[in-house]
This record gives C-alpha cells, structure tokens and sequence, in this order.
C-alpha cells in the first residue's frame, strides 16, 4: 500500500468571511479527518496553532485529498 505525506498552506482568499461559513467549512473537512483516523488509513495528523498549514500521514492505494478538496 502507498504512503503518502501531505502538507497544505491555508489560502486565505479562498477562505468564507462570514465565521459561520467559516466554521461550517472546518467542520466539514475535520469530519473527514476523524473517519480516516478511526478507519486506520491516516497514521498521523496535525495542524499549526494560527492554522495556517497542516499535514496527514496516511497508507491508501489511492490519494482521497487533493489541493482542490482544501478550497473551501
């Protein structure tokens, strides 16, 4: 099975103004995060303080997340 290490940057331009959307949107994706994590396909995961940038270490045989699934 491959092993991929993924690191993304937030794009600030891409993120809602209204904190509601906001929110919605990060709850979305960490949904995500914690089906891989408890599913055994994601071996780590991590997110900086401001949340400018995280990572995910995850064995799939295909890539779920790409740059287009972060753009919220």
């Amino acid at each position: 099975m491959a092993k991929y290490y993924l690191k993304w940057w937030l794009e600030l331009t891409k993120v809602p103004v209204e904190a509601e959307e906001r929110v919605k949107g990060w709850l979305s994706m960490l949904e995500m995060v914690k089906a891989d994590i408890k599913s055994g396909a994601t071996k780590g995961w991590g997110i900086s303080a401001g949340g400018e940038f995280a990572y995910v270490a995850k064995e799939a045989a295909k890539q779920k997340f790409t740059p287009l699934n972060f753009l919220i």
